[in-house]
């Protein structure tokens, strides 16, 4: 082959290739010699090989750039050596260069299922032969060039992989976050005093902000045994973002959130000093009708503004109602907005965020009939869940138990049995008031009243009550439309006389008296004003009701 003055000039304006190196695989040197003439007048440097292991030899020594392969080899398959030369990482990106002395389309297929770069019949013109062979030496020197780039970047990435473990080693680890010792300071302003309890998936403990030195109570992030961290972690995130939408007196507040150095998310929220329902109800059993309805009401007020808001809080319990001192009295306090669904989000996004495997979240004692079903529902299940636990201050037990402590039990009695007859514990229950907690427990949702409908069945209880100074005693409720006491937490009371919880228990305090009226209460009390009772509780101060507050007799 001779080389035109247009195939040096091409060659010359494109590409140096003066330091290219080829290796020419022919069994024939005879053949092989015209194009080893030519590739060598255009500054290429050519090395020779008879054989397939002969060629394999000089790629070990040689720093090659392009192997052409002649297809009339007969000491070796020429498919069988490019499959061979792409395993190997010294040559698996060399490219190859199939030549032919005919156009064979079943052997051109072959050549690029085994990994050649191109395939070319002697026919060609010289030029072109020249100007492809010029492009794969440029192609194959890039790959091999970003294959270098590569194995110092994974190099790079071990050794920054060592030196980070080494970092992370140095670092207290704490398998339990309950294990956090006292004066840990959580995102550079939280220092840690005291654990105050454990939640359903957090830790809380009292704190105190470094540079504001207000005491509060930081919640921290606990994996779930039964959720993925990346679920617990969407779900804890979730806690805060539907507390802090509720801004409301009887709502835990929450004061702050994010995530600290070393990936532990948290919440700070206001401090809470007192104890909850659930432990009041386990020191006294059962509560007078009186004291039932100073915890209700404010209950009913967050839980109308919360539905406003379009959130149900799903959890509604005892456990969940915070009986919170302060020097101005008692405030009601709704915890974990954790598990609360905005009305309107999808069934998916419901699951994924709130369940991570699909089923129902809450506590089955107190959960409503549809709910249970994982059907449809509103604020009206709230309601119910607010009944049972009415049922249960009132009368000492709840509506549907197990003897075998069975959740399957507990769930068809939501779901299918009557709801047993109302006796009170301490206080005979009126007619009136036995129908509005039966009304809160009716399967159908339809039957249910609303929060705000239920809300004003109470008020009218507590304004009326069964004789002339009312159900909540010697109070004076104000009749200017307007709260004598805020309803908002003031500064808590010494926490050395007093439990302390955020959303766990506490020590034992003292309840207030049924003549005692929280300041959260007589802020519903004062917003409605009816002149006249109505007509059921009229007629049924006609009868001999013991006051509340005092054993029947």
């Amino acid at each position: 082959m001779i080389l035109s003055e247009s195939a040096r000039s091409l060659l010359a304006l494109s590409v140096d290739l003066r330091d290219a190196v080829v290796l020419l695989v022919d069994d024939s040197p005879r053949d092989a010699e015209e194009l080893l003439v030519a590739l060598t007048e255009v500054g290429l440097k050519v090395l020779v090989a008879e054989s397939g292991p002969a060629a394999k030899q000089k790629l070990m020594r040689e720093a090659v750039d392009l192997v052409i392969v002649d297809l009339k080899r007969a000491d070796m398959d020429s498919f069988e050596l490019t499959r061979q030369l792409k395993v190997p990482p010294q040559t698996r990106l060399l490219p190859v260069l199939f030549v032919s002395a005919k156009k064979d389309i079943d052997s051109s297929i072959r050549a690029f299922r085994v990994g050649a770069s191109d395939y070319i019949d002697t026919a060609i013109d010289f030029s072109e032969l020249l100007v492809r062979i010029e492009f794969h030496i440029r192609h194959g020197r890039k790959l091999r060039e970003l294959e270098r780039e590569k194995a110092e970047l994974a190099r790079e990435l071990r050794e920054l992989k060592k030196e980070t473990a080494k970092q992370i080693a140095q670092i207290p680890v704490y398998t339990n976050l309950a294990e956090l010792p006292s004066g840990f300071v959580i995102d550079g302003k939280y220092r840690l005093e005291s654990l105050i309890g454990t939640g359903g998936f957090g830790v809380v403990y009292r704190a105190t902000h470094t540079q504001l030195l207000r005491q509060v109570a930081v919640k921290v992030f606990r994996p779930l045994t039964n959720l993925s961290n990346e679920d617990a972690l969407r779900r804890f995130r979730h806690e805060g973002a539907s507390a802090s939408r509720l801004q409301h007196p009887n709502a835990v507040t929450i004061l702050d959130s994010g995530v600290a150095p070393g990936g532990i998310p948290y919440l700070a929220m206001e401090l809470l000093v007192g104890r909850t329902l659930a432990d009041e109800l386990k020191e006294k059993r059962v509560l007078s009708l009186a004291r039932t309805v100073q915890i209700i009401l404010p209950v009913c007020d967050v839980v109308i503004e919360a539905h406003a808001a379009t959130l149900v809080h799903r959890d509604i319990k005892p456990e969940n109602v915070f009986l919170h001192k302060t020097r101005s009295g008692e405030v009601i306090k709704i915890l974990d907005f954790g598990i609360a669904k905005m009305l309107g989000e999808g069934q998916d996004l419901d699951r994924k965020l709130m369940t991570g495997g699909g089923g129902i979240i809450g506590t089955p004692t107190y959960m409503a009939p549809e709910r249970l079903r994982q059907g449809s529902y509103d604020g009206r299940s709230d309601v119910y869940s607010v009944g049972v636990m009415m049922y249960l201050m009132l009368s000492g037990r709840l509506p549907f138990t197990s003897d075998k402590e069975s959740y399957v039990e507990i769930v068809l009695g939501h779901l299918n049995q009557p709801v047993p007859p109302l006796v009170g514990g301490i206080d005979p229950i009126p007619g009136f008031f036995t129908q509005v907690v039966m009304r809160t427990l009716e399967k159908d949702p339809s039957l249910r009243p609303t929060a705000r409908e239920l809300l004003n069945d109470l008020v009218r209880v507590a304004r009326y009550g069964l004789d002339a100074g009312g159900l909540l005693g010697d109070v004076a409720v104000p009749r200017s439309g307007q709260p004598s006491q805020s309803g908002a937490p003031s500064e808590e009371i010494d926490a050395e006389r007093t439990g302390e919880l955020a959303s766990s228990n506490g020590e034992a305090v003292s309840s207030p008296s049924a003549k005692t009226l929280p300041p959260a209460t007589a802020a519903v009390l004062s917003r409605t004003i009816e002149e006249d009772p109505p007509a059921a509780i009229a007629h049924e101060r006609t009868q001999d009701f013991s006051r509340p507050g005092t054993n029947a007799s």
